[in-house]
Formats: structure tokens, sequence, C-alpha cells
């Protein structure tokens, strides 16, 4: 009686011929458009439609399709040598009868019900490049929250690390909230650290990123020069009485239900009551809401304000005689931060450097230098000393870059120039010879 490998040795050799073939085949077509489609389509949309792009009409591609596709063609190529015929068919039912996309969809919205407002972030921040840093906003100990949740500040590029304080030093001052470390003063344990998404954007795209811990009804009351996260483990009675006199005097004992005899289903006769924490602890009171969210406009567009920003210094087009021009471009970053925006950017090498491109009209001929060129990174001043010290800058002019081409074309031809930077901007001007 043959056992299962002398089935699977007939199938792999004599019934193999046109089904391994067709599995093998759709395998490397599957997992070369999975790889390929990343370059195309990497978006990982969630909600209630899947987006995704059409390739030349044929196919369509997305974060999630890609996934699909690349995982189908490396099971097609380990399966088909010994499973040539059950890898075919695997294959045909499930694009023929089950359909990718009703997959992709499947697996996107099992995938958004998980971790749904993270992935739509993080998402968001993949496809917005230009982003130089954000906030979020949360609920409750009245403090403004920097990186790193995991490591000492001892571990942060000096520059970021100074440029975080200014930012929070500006915070205080237009907030009344204290800036501090996540891992130097908020810790829910010192054995243990907390993560999440925003310090995911500092730590691995170099954008400087902020959590916003809403509210203090504990400096509401007047307790004042307590430890953030210690204070919920353990504090004197003290300061529970303030809490209390608060409640009564403010807010008209919101905080604080009185106790009163309640049936219930499962436990019986007991007693309800005590601090009102979702009304009055975990978000502000209604009546204190608009004042508190009022402190944190001028702060997040003084934040913005500080992002790179390149600009035209200079362009312009020199006659050399025979028909020959020198073109030139002179861009500036004008913005604070620079075009890199965090030394961990460069760290990580998330963030391309400006790039350069000149467009010849009907005719006319490059000489010399490349229709495209990349120039570098743009210095900004955040990581500058100032006028007076008393060590030299060395590089005093590495806010702007320049560029020439030589052009052959007659006077009053038009050529255009564009200088763009995923951080810093896209600027755009048109140069006429002669």
């Amino acid at each position: 009686m043959p056992d299962q490998s002398d089935r699977g040795r007939r199938e792999a050799g004599s019934e193999a011929g046109p089904a391994r073939l067709f599995a093998l085949g759709a395998g490397i077509l599957l997992s070369l458009l999975g790889v390929l489609g990343f370059f195309y389509d990497a978006g990982f949309d969630t909600g209630k439609q899947l987006a995704a792009d059409d390739v030349a009409g044929i196919i369509v591609v997305n974060g999630w399709r890609n996934v699909i596709y690349l995982l189908s063609g490396l099971l097609a190529l380990g399966f088909a040598p010994r499973r040539p015929r059950r890898t075919a068919a695997a294959l045909a039912v499930f694009y023929l009868v089950t359909r990718p996309h009703d997959a992709a969809t499947a697996v996107q919205n099992a995938f958004s019900a998980v971790w749904g407002a993270g992935v739509a972030v993080v998402d968001f921040f993949v496809r917005h490049s230009n982003i130089t840093g954000g906030v979020a906003f949360h609920t409750w100990a009245g403090v403004l929250l920097r990186p790193f949740d995991h490591l000492p500040d001892s571990e942060m590029n000096a520059e970021d690390l100074w440029h975080y304080r200014r930012i929070g030093d500006k915070g205080t001052e237009l907030t009344g909230y204290p800036a501090i470390s996540v891992y130097e003063e908020f810790r829910y344990h010192p054995k243990e650290v907390i993560g999440g998404v925003f310090d995911w954007v500092y730590e691995h795209l170099g954008m400087y990123s902020w959590v916003v811990e809403l509210w203090s009804p504990m400096r509401e009351a007047g307790i004042t020069n307590y430890k953030y996260i210690d204070w919920f483990r353990d504090h004197p009675v003290s300061d529970d009485l303030k809490l209390y006199r608060w409640n009564v005097d403010k807010l008209g004992g919101l905080a604080h239900l009185s106790w009163k005899p309640f049936d219930h289903p499962q436990l019986g006769h007991i007693e309800i009551g005590g601090w009102n924490r979702f009304h009055a602890f975990g978000n502000p009171p209604l009546t204190l809401l608009e004042r508190e969210v009022e402190r944190f406009p001028k702060w997040l567009l003084w934040q913005a304000l500080t992002s790179p920003k390149m600009e035209i210094l200079a362009a312009g087009a020199e006659a050399l005689g025979s028909g020959h021009w020198r073109v030139r471009l002179v861009v500036q970053n004008t913005g604070w931060l620079p075009s890199y925006v965090s030394k961990r950017a460069l760290e990580r090498k998330v963030v391309r450097g400006v790039i350069a491109e000149i467009a010849l009209p009907a005719g006319a001929e490059l000489v010399q230098g490349k229709r495209r060129e990349e120039l570098g990174q743009l210095e900004g001043k955040a990581y500058k000393h100032t006028g007076v010290s008393f060590w030299p800058d060395r590089n005093v002019t590495d806010d702007r870059a320049k560029i020439e081409w030589i052009v052959s074309g007659k006077a009053g031809d038009e050529v255009r120039l564009i200088a763009r930077h995923e951080r810093a901007g896209t600027v755009r001007v048109s140069v006429k010879l002669g």
C-alpha cells in the first residue's frame, strides 16, 4: 500500500508537467508583482474604502494587495515542486473565485479593527513626507510630553535635545503646562518603558513629535510640586481634601458623587458614589473645556513656523557667446530648522536632499550639467551658535545651494527651473535667455 510520500513523489514527478510550470511561473510573477507594487503604491489605507492604483489599467496594487501578491507567490514557489497540481488549483481558486480584492479588503478591515487609529496615523505620516512634526492630544495630566519613551536624554542627539527643550520652553510659556521627557519623568514604573506612535514619529522619521496630556485637576485644586506619575501611586490625604474642596467650590459637586444605596442585580444591596473620574478627571468638565484647549493654537502655530522654507535667492542666464548661456539657480533655506529637520532624520537617512531640475524649450540643448541634480541638504538657524560666540562658523553659507547649467539656445528662449525638497518645499522660476 503506497504511503503519502509515495503519492507526493508521483504528483511531483509524472503528473507535474504543465501544473508545475503554471505554479512556478505564477509564483515568480506574483512575487515580482508584490515587490514592485510597493514602488508604485505602498499605501496601507484604512477605513471603509480601500484605495488603490491601476497599473496600466491591467492590475490593481496597493500595500495590502502587494502583501497578498507577495505571500501567495512565495507560497506557490514553496509548494509547486512538491504539490504542483494542488498549488495550481489553489492559485486558480484564490484569484478567480475568492478574488484578491475581497481578501485585501478583509485583511485591511481586520487590521484596522485592531490597530485602526495607530495605523491611520502611521499611514498619514508616511504619505506626507512634508511634515516636520506633530502633536497628539491625550488626557490627563496637564503636561507636554516629548521623546524618548524608552531612552534617557543622554541618548538623544544634542542638537535635537536642544531644540526639543526650546519647543518645550515655548510651550510652557504659552500654555502653562510643564514640558518633560517621558522616560525621565513619566514612566509608569521605574523598571518598565512605554511607547507609542508618536515616539516612532521622531525615532524613525526624525520629525519632532509631542503628546499633550490635557487637563490637571490636581493643579486646579492648588496641588503643586507633585510628581506626575508618582502622585497617582501615593499622595497625602491633604491632597484629597484639596480636591474635594475644589469639587465643592468650583464644580458644584461634579467631581465627587455622594454615596447612595443601590440594588445591584448580581451583588445585591450596595452603595455607589465617589470620584467622578470620567467627567472631572479623565476629561475637563464641559464648562472648562474651551478654556483648557484654547491654550494650544499659538504653540502649535509657533512650531509650524519653525519649519524649513526653501526660497529662490537668485536665478538668471548669462550669455557666453556662440548661442551658449550659463543658467544659474541659487536657493536658500530661510526657515529656522534645516531642511532635514532633525539630526535623527540624518542618522536614519530618511530625507533626500534638494533636487534641482531644468526644462528646455524645443530646439534648445543642454550642453553641460544634468537635467536633474541632487544638491544636498540646506542648513537652518536652529543648530547654529549665536553671532557673538567665540568659535567661528566655518560653513556660513550652508543654508544655500547653487547649481549651474550650460545651455545652447537662442535669445528669447524660456528655460524653466524647479527645486524641491520633501520637507522644505518646492520653488519654480522661468528664466529667459538674453
